[in-house]
């Protein structure tokens, strides 16, 4: 369906150059009226739309320099605009919501080769609120996470693609706070420890698949305390990303595959 309308934009794009209509035009105060049309250097059409005194009314459709579609924009209203976004390739990438031109309710972005949902996430006032999630190829739910006025807030949850939990853990205004559980994909406890502010502190300790203890970590703002390997010395906050912020990366890559 939203290829579909990809493949609509390009006609539309073809049937505005017929039209010998009266473009960008505006009125004694400078408001624009009717019918407009912006173009790029090589002179491709970028947009067209209809304004009715200076606020854009019904249906707007955008084109990347070489004339693929790449969004289509329907102003309800002054107000209210629903976006639908279009990768290079023509598959959908993003949709959702404007209010008063900002992000708002739920938005689903779309992978690129595909065209399938790699994530969902709720807005308000274009500040992400609310439950947002990453799926896996095959719809199921990589990550479950919660935000409040634009910032982590509450649990985080991960998952193996058979829906058993795979890291369970907490945000406090944008930082990793108190306990954290890795799991097995059979079930088990691999790591339990706690982040103070993003960091390793505290107790560390790992786990075998039967449940005995492996090893133990004392760790401090993310230094280790008692490591015997040499990494643990590195900058931690490059442990938090090897060990934990995998899913930003997983996030970025889905985006464009």
């Amino acid at each position: 369906m939203l290829i579909r309308i990809a493949a609509i934009l390009l006609l539309s794009a073809s049937f505005c150059f017929a039209q010998q209509d009266t473009i960008n035009i505006a009125d004694k105060s400078g408001k624009k009226q009717g019918k407009w049309m912006k173009f790029y250097k090589n002179g491709n059409l970028r947009y067209v739309g209809h304004f009715q005194n200076d606020i854009p009314v019904g249906k707007f459709y955008y084109y990347y320099e070489d004339g693929k579609p790449q969004g289509l924009i329907t102003h309800k209203n002054a107000d209210v605009s629903y976006a639908l976004l279009f990768h290079y390739n023509g598959n959908p990438m993003a949709q959702g919501k404007y209010v008063h031109q900002k992000k708002d309710s739920t938005w689903e972005y779309y992978s690129y080769h595909q065209g399938i949902v790699v994530s969902r996430e709720n807005y308000k006032g274009g500040k992400l609120y609310g439950k947002s999630f990453i799926y896996y190829p095959n719809g199921k739910v990589y990550q479950e996470k919660n935000y409040d006025n634009d910032l982590e807030n509450g649990e985080v949850l991960q998952f193996y693609e058979n829906g058993k939990p795979k890291m369970k853990a907490n945000y406090s205004n944008a930082f990793l706070t108190g306990q954290a559980l890795y799991y097995y994909e059979s079930g088990g406890i691999y790591i339990k420890g706690n982040y103070e502010k993003d960091y390793k502190h505290g107790l560390w300790i790992y786990y075998d698949t039967k449940g005995n203890v492996t090893n133990r970590e004392m760790y401090e703002k993310g230094m280790c305390k008692d490591c015997k390997e040499e990494l643990i010395n590195d900058d931690p906050k490059d442990w938090i990303k090897k060990d934990w912020l995998d899913v930003e990366d997983m996030t970025k890559t889905n985006l464009k595959d």
